[in-house]
């Protein structure tokens, strides 16, 4: 039985995979703009950049690793 996390169809895995990760970005992306403007001062400008690419980029990093232990898009 074939599911959309186990498809021979490239188009389908490349459709799946980028909307969610797109998605997972822009869930990743408010959560930490929100915790920013909660709690860190408005003048931590070091904390608000770096904080964003790393927050972002783990993100990515463990959507990436779910998607090739959980899928075959990615073999």
């Amino acid at each position: 039985m074939s599911t959309i996390f186990h498809t021979d169809r490239k188009w389908v895995a490349g459709v799946c995979y980028i909307g969610f990760l797109v998605l997972t970005l822009m869930v990743a992306a408010f959560v930490f703009f929100l915790v920013m403007n909660l709690w860190v001062d408005k003048d931590a400008k070091f904390i608000r950049i770096y904080g964003g690419i790393v927050w972002i980029y783990g993100w990515s990093y463990l959507y990436y690793r779910w998607v090739k232990h959980c899928t075959t898009w990615l073999i």
